[in-house]
Order: structure tokens, then sequence, then C-alpha cells
């Protein structure tokens, strides 16, 4: 939704604005840490309903109102964002010792409430003026660049929970995480990789595979217990409690993209009691940052021998070729022909057809460099996601592979499936597959399908119907796996809607009048099937053995 983050000047426009630190400084510690855990919540108040106070209430209440109306302001006003909040939390964490170890200010909840007041319309202040370059179309026949600005405006904050149904999409990457991390065990164990498991119990103070997903697993069910309240719980085994201090940072410092504290995403308030800071910064810490974790075992390089160990081996052929061949287990399906040993040149990463309706997919896991990510620089994105998704110097990247296996097929150049009839009707369906949750954001379909229909051009063979490119995450195969199962259809028809939704044309005169269309036209395959995923049974399913 399009909304006016209100900023300091905006309210204050007669004082200086401070440094965040001037304003946390100025806050109790009770108030601080209730603070931590306020911002948590995902309903919270308007700026007309902050304060307890009633003279600072309607004062403040007034400075708004009389910004709007001088402005001429015609959008909602956003005061929180989980951006902002976790600026705050950020903040206060990296200051412990001033704002909290020593602090000896007494609670002044007039003081209190507005210092906080304030320390988020500052931070709002640096988030918009970091966005002030993002532009507007106002012509309904520039769909690219709309979905340009949604891909600038989501792209750094991706991981953060985007959708309206914020319980629901935090189940379903709950429910995936584990998986991935109990594929990831697996795989550690065969021979020569038992060593890092090892390294890893350690680092989360437990002694083995059944401790950890045990210890994990009540991490989760508590995570989701409390999504939308204050997102805190108590702990009395001594154990689980070992285990949440090793996700807990002793001294951070301030980085961007919020480095340290996806790194260490709980806070320990008391001996037992525990606040999660941000709930997908809990999942990608047995994910992402475990990525990052192993990459210690080959010499902090994440690249060369470590791409191939993790990227290729575990993420490709072990999660997504076992996934794949689970769901897409009919009789009836010809799958890729095996060439040899070795994988052969110009090979998709999965393949299969059914009748004249061939499927393509090409598997990408790749990291986006932080300073890419909250560059907010549309040329940097899409320039980066060129490079590792497109092509680069050297070869074709993901959309670039699919395109090259169209032709291939076209030219009667395919190897990988001798029965392929030109002569007759065919559909291809290409589909692009991400690792990475955060690239499946509004706008990156359909900037993505701008790509390969560039590349493609005509085909000679004119019987020959290629589908619009859908761009699916990892995740979305894991929670949609077992509707996948159910009906060898669901996978097609759920393609064939994301595709034709993306081609439903959208006419307004003023974009702010139609954006739930808009949005609806370019949201990615995971948003627009959110309540087709896994089931209440299937989560409980998942965590039964553990908890």
């Amino acid at each position: 939704m399009l909304i006016y983050r209100l900023q300091f000047s905006d309210v204050f426009p007669e004082e200086e604005k401070k440094d965040l630190i001037d304003y946390l400084k100025n806050i109790s510690k009770s108030t601080l840490e209730e603070t931590i855990s306020f911002l948590n919540k995902d309903d919270l108040p308007d700026y007309n309903d902050l304060f307890s106070n009633r003279t600072i209430r309607n004062d403040i209440n007034g400075r708004v109102e009389n910004f709007v109306r001088n402005k001429k302001l015609q959008i909602p006003i956003c005061v929180f964002s989980t951006e902002a909040n976790l600026y705050i939390f950020e903040g206060i964490i990296a200051n412990r010792k001033q704002l909290l170890d020593e602090n000896t200010l007494r609670r002044d909840t007039d003081r209190d409430e507005l210092n906080i007041f304030k320390s988020i319309l500052c931070v709002n202040q640096s988030l918009n003026e970091k966005e002030e370059k993002i532009t507007l179309p106002n012509e309904s026949n520039n769909m690219s660049k709309i979905a340009q600005v949604y891909i600038t405006l989501n792209f750094s904050i991706a991981d953060l929970g985007l959708y309206d149904d914020i319980k629901k999409e935090l189940v379903n990457l709950l429910y995936v995480s584990f998986y991935k991390l109990k594929e990831l065990i697996n795989f550690l164990e065969q021979g020569k990789y038992k060593n890092y498991l090892d390294g890893i119990y350690n680092n989360f103070n437990v002694a083995n595979q059944k401790e950890l997903l045990t210890r994990v697993a009540e991490l989760y069910v508590n995570v989701a217990k409390i999504v939308g309240k204050n997102r805190f719980f108590e702990v009395k085994d001594n154990n689980q409690q070992n285990f949440l201090d090793s996700l807990i940072a002793k001294e951070i410092k301030i980085e961007d993209d919020f480095v340290n504290i996806r790194n260490y995403p709980v806070y320990k308030k008391t001996d037992g009691t525990y606040i999660v800071l941000n709930p997908f910064f809990i999942m990608d810490k047995f994910t992402i940052s475990l990525k990052f974790f192993l990459a210690k075992f080959f010499g902090n390089n994440i690249q060369g021998d470590f791409s191939n160990f993790y990227n290729k081996d575990f993420s490709e052929k072990f999660l997504m070729y076992n996934l794949f061949d689970s769901i897409f287990d009919y009789k009836y399906f010809v799958k890729k022909k095996t060439l040899g040993e070795e994988e052969a040149k110009d090979e998709p990463d999965y393949y299969f057809r059914y009748n004249n309706k061939i499927f393509i997919f090409e598997y990408k896991d790749i990291l986006i460099n932080k300073n890419v990510k909250v560059s907010r620089d549309i040329e940097i994105i899409l320039s980066e996601l060129k490079k590792k998704l497109l092509q680069n110097k050297t070869s074709d990247k993901g959309i670039g592979q699919l395109v090259k296996h169209i032709n291939n097929i076209d030219n009667n150049e395919f190897p990988f499936d001798d029965r392929i009839k030109t002569n007759k009707s065919l559909k291809i369906y290409p589909i692009l597959v991400l690792s990475d949750r955060k690239l499946e954001i509004l706008g990156i379909n359909y900037q993505f399908n701008q790509w390969f229909r560039d590349e493609l051009g005509d085909l000679s063979h004119k019987n020959i119907k290629v589908q619009d490119l859908v761009v699916m995450s990892l995740d979305s195969f894991i929670v949609f796996k077992n509707k996948f199962k159910q009906n060898k259809e669901n996978f097609r028809k759920m393609l064939d809607k994301q595709i034709t939704e993306m081609k439903v044309g959208v006419k307004y005169r003023n974009i702010f009048e139609i954006e739930k269309k808009i949005q609806k036209k370019l949201l990615p395959f995971s948003a627009r099937f959110i309540n087709e995923g896994i089931t209440d049974k299937d989560f409980k399913e998942m965590f039964r053995e553990y908890c």
C-alpha cells in the first residue's frame, strides 16, 4: 500500500532534528525495554493514539493535522514500520551500555513517550531521504516503470514480511525453514561433511542433531504463538535457555541491512524471558546465516569451492532435486534424458513433459550484495540482477539459459528429450526458481518476463507456444508441495493463473485510485496463492516429533 511516512520535520518544523541516540538516551531503561516489545506488535497505534497525556496528544494531533492540510496529502500516513522499528532496536542494543546498563533515569511517562515518538520520526526522515528520488508514473501504459518502483521500494525490506496476512506468511516460512534445516543436516551427515555438524552443534549450544531440531522446533512454535502480540515469551527449561543464549549478541555494531540483528535476532530481557527482534530473522538464522557459518570451513570465502559445495551440491542437486522428484512423481511425466554421469552442456536444471506441455526449470541460489540491496537505486538493482539472472560477460544465467533451452527445442537440438515432436502443437512453460525469497516481490516477475520476452524473440515453429516466464522461490515449492502432489494438473493450473493475472490490463487516471488492481497484477506467485499452501495440520505434523 502506498503511504506517506511521517517524519520529524513534518511534526516539529521549529526544532532541529538530532541524532537518534540523543532521543534514546532521554528514555528510562524500563521504557526502552518495553519499547523493544511494544514495537514488535503487528497492530501498532496511529499517531493520534500514542500519548497517555491528553494535552500532549492534542498538541501532536494538531501538528499532524496542520501538516496534512498544508501538504494537501491524500494518501494514508504511517508512523511505524518494520524497517524503522529495527533501526530503533539496533540503536538501543548497539548502545546497550549507555542506554540500558548505565541508565539511571527514572521513569517519566510524558518524557519517555515523546522521545520514543521523536526517535521514530527521526528514523523515518532518514528513510524518506533515501527514497526521495523514487517517482511514481502517472500514465497507465508505463506498467514496466510501475513494476520498477515497487521493486525499488520493497527490495531492501523484502525479507521483513510484505503481505497483509503476515501470520500466514510467517507460518508458511517457519515450516519452510525447518524443512530446509532438516535437509541440510541430512546432507551434511554424508561422510566427509560430518565434522561440519559438530561446529553447528557447538555454535548453538546443543549436543546433537536431535537436540538442535528440538530446540529450533520449540522456538518456531513459540514464534508462531506470539505473532501479532508483544513478541516475548518465557522459557523455564535450562537447555532451551542455553540454546536461546546463542542467539543473543553481547554487543553489536550498527551496519547496513541490520547484519548483526539478523545474526543475533533475540533479546534477553531477564533470565528466562526473551524477545524476538524480528520473526523473519529467526528463520534466516537457521538458513541463510548457517550458509555463512559453513563458509568458515572454506576460509570465509562464499565463492569458489564453497559455492560448488553449497549452491550446487546441496542447494541444487540435493535440496531442489529431491524435492522436485517427490513432487513430480507421475509415471506419465517424461523426465530429462541423462546423457552421462557429468552434467551435459546446456542441460536444464529440471525438466518434464506431459503430453504436449513442456516444463523447463532453471534454479539459481544467489546472494545479493547488501550494498545493492539497500541502495534504493533501481539502476544498481537491475544491473546486479541482470548479471546474476540474465547473462554476464561470459555466459547466460537463469533467464538466458531458459531462452537457450527453448531455442534448442525450436531448432530440434534438445538432446534431453528426443521424443519431442516440434511439428505438432507444443506449449512450453519456462520457470525460474530462486533460492532467496527476497527476490519474489511485487514487480519482479513482471520485470523478469520483460527481459525473457526481449531475449526470446520469434520461433521458427509457429505451433510452439511459449508461456510467459513464471518466477518462483524454492520456498513456494515446499509450501505447495502437498497441493502439487494431490493432482498432476494443480501445478500447471496455478502457473496458468499467475500468467493470466499478470496479463490483465489496468486502466486508471491516477495510480492511487486503483493501487490494489496494480498490485494484484504484479503479485509474486507465493503471495497470489498464499492461502492455498500448508494447513494447520501440515504445520503440526512438521513439529509433532520434536514438541
